[in-house]
Protein backbone atom coordinates (compact mmCIF):
# COMPACT_ATOMS: atom_id res chain seq x y z
CA UNK A 1 0.00 0.00 0.00
CA UNK A 2 1.32 3.43 -0.88
CA UNK A 3 1.23 5.72 2.13
CA UNK A 4 0.13 9.22 1.17
CA UNK A 5 0.52 12.33 3.25
CA UNK A 6 -1.40 15.58 3.26
CA UNK A 7 0.06 18.65 1.55
CA UNK A 8 2.82 20.24 3.66
CA UNK A 9 0.77 23.06 5.17
CA UNK A 10 1.61 21.71 8.66
CA UNK A 11 4.99 22.70 10.13
CA UNK A 12 7.17 19.61 10.46
CA UNK A 13 9.74 19.06 13.19
CA UNK A 14 13.31 19.29 11.95
CA UNK A 15 14.97 15.90 11.46
CA UNK A 16 17.12 15.12 14.54
CA UNK A 17 20.79 14.30 13.92
CA UNK A 18 23.48 12.42 15.81
CA UNK A 19 21.61 9.50 17.41
CA UNK A 20 23.47 6.22 17.00
CA UNK A 21 21.82 2.87 17.64
CA UNK A 22 18.33 4.30 17.06
CA UNK A 23 16.25 2.74 14.25
CA UNK A 24 15.99 5.10 11.24
CA UNK A 25 13.07 7.50 11.58
CA UNK A 26 12.65 7.03 15.34
CA UNK A 27 15.19 9.74 16.21
CA UNK A 28 12.26 12.12 16.75
CA UNK A 29 11.22 10.12 19.81
CA UNK A 30 14.60 10.80 21.46
CA UNK A 31 13.83 14.54 21.65
CA UNK A 32 10.21 14.74 22.78
CA UNK A 33 8.44 14.56 26.13
CA UNK A 34 4.87 14.55 24.84
CA UNK A 35 2.99 13.23 21.81
CA UNK A 36 -0.22 14.78 20.56
CA UNK A 37 -2.30 12.70 18.15
CA UNK A 38 -4.93 14.47 16.08
CA UNK A 39 -7.32 12.43 13.97
CA UNK A 40 -8.28 13.96 10.64
CA UNK A 41 -12.03 14.43 10.48
CA UNK A 42 -13.70 13.21 7.28
CA UNK A 43 -16.85 15.05 6.26
CA UNK A 44 -18.33 11.89 4.68
CA UNK A 45 -18.04 10.06 8.01
CA UNK A 46 -19.51 12.95 10.02
CA UNK A 47 -22.50 13.49 7.73
CA UNK A 48 -23.35 9.91 6.81
CA UNK A 49 -21.75 7.63 9.39
CA UNK A 50 -19.90 5.86 6.54
CA UNK A 51 -16.61 4.68 8.08
CA UNK A 52 -13.48 5.74 6.20
CA UNK A 53 -9.87 4.76 6.82
CA UNK A 54 -8.50 6.86 9.67
CA UNK A 55 -5.56 9.25 9.29
CA UNK A 56 -3.66 10.96 12.08
CA UNK A 57 -1.17 13.76 12.54
CA UNK A 58 1.34 13.01 15.29
CA UNK A 59 2.73 16.20 16.82
CA UNK A 60 5.28 17.26 19.42
CA UNK A 61 4.40 19.62 22.29
CA UNK A 62 5.14 22.66 20.06
CA UNK A 63 2.57 21.53 17.49
CA UNK A 64 5.18 20.45 14.93
CA UNK A 65 4.34 17.30 13.04
CA UNK A 66 6.75 14.43 13.66
CA UNK A 67 4.82 11.59 12.02
CA UNK A 68 1.78 10.92 9.89
CA UNK A 69 -0.23 7.71 10.39
CA UNK A 70 -2.83 6.15 8.14
CA UNK A 71 -4.98 3.08 8.53
CA UNK A 72 -5.15 0.29 5.98
CA UNK A 73 -8.38 -1.72 6.23
CA UNK A 74 -11.09 -3.01 3.94
CA UNK A 75 -14.35 -1.17 3.37
CA UNK A 76 -16.28 -4.26 4.48
CA UNK A 77 -14.31 -4.47 7.74
CA UNK A 78 -14.87 -0.76 8.48
CA UNK A 79 -18.63 -0.85 7.80
CA UNK A 80 -19.44 -4.18 9.48
CA UNK A 81 -17.01 -4.22 12.41
CA UNK A 82 -16.61 -0.51 13.26
CA UNK A 83 -14.04 0.12 16.01
CA UNK A 84 -13.53 -3.65 16.50
CA UNK A 85 -12.13 -4.02 12.97
CA UNK A 86 -8.75 -5.39 12.08
CA UNK A 87 -6.36 -2.94 10.44
CA UNK A 88 -2.76 -2.14 9.68
CA UNK A 89 -1.36 1.25 10.72
CA UNK A 90 1.42 2.80 8.63
CA UNK A 91 3.47 5.57 10.28
CA UNK A 92 5.71 7.76 8.12
CA UNK A 93 8.21 10.47 8.98
CA UNK A 94 8.60 13.83 7.26
CA UNK A 95 10.65 12.22 4.47
CA UNK A 96 7.58 10.08 3.70
CA UNK A 97 9.56 7.02 4.81
CA UNK A 98 7.51 4.36 6.61
CA UNK A 99 9.20 3.98 9.99
CA UNK A 100 6.60 2.08 12.05
CA UNK A 101 4.03 -0.52 11.13
CA UNK A 102 1.53 -2.15 13.46
CA UNK A 103 -1.22 -4.64 12.67
CA UNK A 104 -4.27 -5.46 14.77
CA UNK A 105 -6.09 -8.58 13.64
CA UNK A 106 -9.85 -8.79 13.95
CA UNK A 107 -11.15 -10.68 16.99
CA UNK A 108 -14.85 -11.35 17.27
CA UNK A 109 -15.25 -10.56 20.98
CA UNK A 110 -12.44 -8.02 21.43
CA UNK A 111 -12.68 -4.58 22.95
CA UNK A 112 -14.47 -5.06 26.28
CA UNK A 113 -12.14 -4.06 29.12
CA UNK A 114 -13.71 -6.70 31.40
CA UNK A 115 -12.88 -9.54 29.01
CA UNK A 116 -9.38 -8.37 28.07
CA UNK A 117 -7.77 -10.83 30.48
CA UNK A 118 -8.56 -13.58 27.97
CA UNK A 119 -6.35 -14.10 24.91
CA UNK A 120 -9.43 -14.52 22.73
CA UNK A 121 -10.88 -11.13 23.71
CA UNK A 122 -7.89 -8.79 24.09
CA UNK A 123 -6.65 -6.56 21.29
CA UNK A 124 -3.06 -7.32 20.37
CA UNK A 125 -0.68 -5.64 17.94
CA UNK A 126 2.89 -6.52 17.02
CA UNK A 127 4.86 -3.35 16.20
CA UNK A 128 7.64 -3.22 13.60
CA UNK A 129 10.31 -0.51 13.56
CA UNK A 130 11.97 -0.46 11.15
CA UNK A 131 9.28 -2.12 9.08
CA UNK A 132 10.01 -5.85 8.89
CA UNK A 133 11.66 -5.99 12.34
CA UNK A 134 9.39 -6.61 15.34
CA UNK A 135 10.47 -4.22 18.09
CA UNK A 136 7.57 -4.60 20.48
CA UNK A 137 4.02 -5.56 21.15
CA UNK A 138 0.88 -3.78 22.34
CA UNK A 139 -1.81 -5.62 24.29
CA UNK A 140 -5.11 -4.58 25.85
CA UNK A 141 -5.26 -5.61 29.51
CA UNK A 142 -8.10 -6.31 31.93
CA UNK A 143 -9.58 -3.34 33.76
CA UNK A 144 -12.85 -2.57 35.47
CA UNK A 145 -13.80 0.63 33.63
CA UNK A 146 -10.88 2.46 32.02
CA UNK A 147 -8.91 1.43 28.93
CA UNK A 148 -5.65 -0.26 29.96
CA UNK A 149 -2.92 -1.05 27.44
CA UNK A 150 0.46 -2.59 28.15
CA UNK A 151 3.50 -2.08 25.92
CA UNK A 152 6.04 -4.90 25.68
CA UNK A 153 9.55 -4.96 24.23
CA UNK A 154 10.72 -7.37 21.52
CA UNK A 155 11.29 -10.07 24.20
CA UNK A 156 7.66 -9.71 25.41
CA UNK A 157 8.80 -8.08 28.66
CA UNK A 158 6.49 -5.29 29.90
CA UNK A 159 7.90 -1.78 29.45
CA UNK A 160 5.04 0.51 30.44
CA UNK A 161 1.32 0.83 31.03
CA UNK A 162 -1.08 3.24 29.38
CA UNK A 163 -4.29 4.14 31.19
CA UNK A 164 -7.11 6.02 29.50
CA UNK A 165 -10.07 7.76 31.07
CA UNK A 166 -13.45 6.16 31.60
CA UNK A 167 -15.53 8.07 29.04
CA UNK A 168 -19.05 6.71 28.47
CA UNK A 169 -19.83 9.29 25.77
CA UNK A 170 -16.94 8.64 23.36
CA UNK A 171 -17.81 9.55 19.82
CA UNK A 172 -19.15 12.56 18.03
CA UNK A 173 -20.69 14.15 21.16
CA UNK A 174 -17.38 13.93 23.08
CA UNK A 175 -15.02 16.40 21.42
CA UNK A 176 -12.71 17.18 24.34
CA UNK A 177 -9.06 16.17 24.34
CA UNK A 178 -8.51 12.79 25.96
CA UNK A 179 -5.38 12.38 28.08
CA UNK A 180 -3.75 8.98 28.54
CA UNK A 181 -1.36 8.39 31.43
CA UNK A 182 1.90 6.48 30.88
CA UNK A 183 3.67 4.63 33.67
CA UNK A 184 7.08 2.98 33.28
CA UNK A 185 7.30 -0.58 34.59
CA UNK A 186 10.56 -1.02 36.46
CA UNK A 187 12.09 -4.45 36.41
Amino acid sequence: MAVTQPPRKQEWMEIPQGFTGCPPGLEYLMQIDQIIIKQEVHLLEVLTGWEVANKFQILNSMGQQIYYACEESTCLMRQCCGPSRGFKMHVTDNNQREVISAERRFKCCAGCCWCAGSDTCAYEMPVEAPVGTECGYIRQEFSKFSPHIKIYDHNRQPVFDIWGPCCPCQGICCTADIDFKFRWILM
